[in-house]
């Protein structure tokens, strides 16, 4: 892993573990692996207020959690889409391309956050 962003969330990874007080959850598999990301958040009048992922996968998975998670806290949801990619754009130039769909896995999961009342556990 080239990128020291991206090292340093792989080394030391932020948010990890399941938020029991969470609002929302979602899991999403990889369309191209078998990274696999499950995503717990406590979401408050559309504000993200605390977020959590489990991650089974590559370095660049884990990374991209970690780094996902910590930029998100404290935004509103609506504007996380684009606050990600913004963030993610200038760190793929050193990411092997078989690996950027990894990058934009926590989003993907994010994207599928459901109340928990309506997840199975």
């Amino acid at each position: 892993m080239k990128n020291a962003i991206l090292k340093d969330h792989f080394l030391h990874p932020r948010n990890m573990g399941a938020l029991e007080r969470a609002t929302h959850r979602a899991m999403v598999k990889s369309d191209t692996c078998s990274d696999i990301v499950r995503m717990s958040a406590r979401i408050e009048d559309g504000v993200v207020r605390e977020i959590r992922t489990e991650v089974y996968g590559c370095g660049y998975s884990i990374a991209a959690a970690s780094l996902f998670t910590e930029s998100v806290t404290g935004k509103r949801a609506p504007e996380i889409p684009e606050h990600y990619r913004g963030i993610i754009a200038p760190l793929t130039s050193d990411v092997p391309p078989h690996n950027e769909n990894c990058l934009l896995l926590p989003l993907r999961t994010f994207m599928a956050l459901r109340p928990s009342a309506d997840m199975e556990e």
